[in-house]
C-alpha cells in the first residue's frame, strides 16, 4: 500500500490537471451559453438594417444642374410612394417648384419599383467618401439618391458626372431610366430644362 502523504499529493495533482485541462478547452471554446446570451444582447441592441423594399415610404431621385446663379439653376426632382408618382422641375438653391406633374400609384407597383431599384443598388453607400455634395462638381450634374422611410428617417446619397465623386456606388444609369419610366412621357415633361 502507498504511503498516506503520496495519495494526497497524487489526488491533488490529478485535481489541478482535470482543472486546468477543463478550463483551457472552455477558454478555446468559450461557454456556448454565455456566448449565445451575449449575441441575443447585441442583437437586441443593435438596430435592424432598414430595406428599402420593407421599409421606404418613398423613394427620390433628383438630378442637380451645373453650379451657377440662383435665376438659372434648375434641378429635377422624382418622387414615387406607394400612391404617387411626382415629377417637378425647381429653381434655385432652395428648390422652389415651377413646374410639377403627378400620376396616380399603386402598392403592386411601388413594391415592383422598390425591388428594381434594390436590386440595383439604391442604397449602395462608399463610407470613405464623406465629400459634401455641394461643394462637388460644380461644372457637371449631381444626382442625389434619398430614401425617406415608415419611420421618418431618411437616407441619401450622390454621385455626379465628374469623375469618381459621390458616396453612391449603385448602378446609377438603371436606377435613372428605372425612376424616367415612372412619369408618363418624361421626356416631354423635362424637354425644357437647361441642366449644364
Amino acid at each position: 500500500m502507498l504511503p498516506r502523504n503520496y495519495l494526497i499529493a497524487l489526488v491533488v495533482t490529478a485535481v489541478v490537471i482535470f482543472s486546468s485541462v477543463f478550463f483551457l478547452i472552455r477558454s478555446f471554446t468559450g461557454d456556448s451559453n454565455e456566448s449565445q446570451q451575449t449575441a441575443e444582447k447585441q442583437n437586441k441592441d443593435t438596430p435592424k438594417p432598414k430595406k428599402i423594399s420593407d421599409d421606404a415610404k418613398s423613394v427620390t431621385l433628383i438630378v442637380q444642374g451645373e453650379l451657377v446663379g440662383e435665376e438659372e439653376r434648375r434641378s429635377i426632382r422624382t418622387t414615387i410612394s406607394s400612391s404617387e408618382r411626382r415629377a417637378e422641375i425647381l429653381q434655385g438653391y432652395e428648390d422652389s417648384v415651377i413646374k410639377t406633374q403627378s400620376t396616380p400609384n399603386k402598392q403592386p407597383a411601388y413594391d415592383a419599383f422598390l425591388l428594381a431599384i434594390e436590386q440595383a443598388g439604391f442604397t449602395a453607400k462608399d463610407t470613405k467618401n464623406t465629400q459634401d455634395v455641394r461643394s462637388a462638381c460644380p461644372n457637371g450634374k449631381k444626382f442625389v439618391y434619398r430614401v425617406t422611410y415608415k419611420d421618418n428617417t431618411s437616407e441619401e446619397l450622390w454621385s455626379s458626372t465628374c469623375s469618381k465623386q459621390g458616396n453612391f456606388l449603385g448602378d446609377s444609369d438603371l436606377i435613372h431610366s428605372l425612376f424616367e419610366a415612372q412619369i408618363p412621357e418624361y421626356r416631354k415633361f423635362v424637354v425644357d430644362v437647361r441642366l449644364g
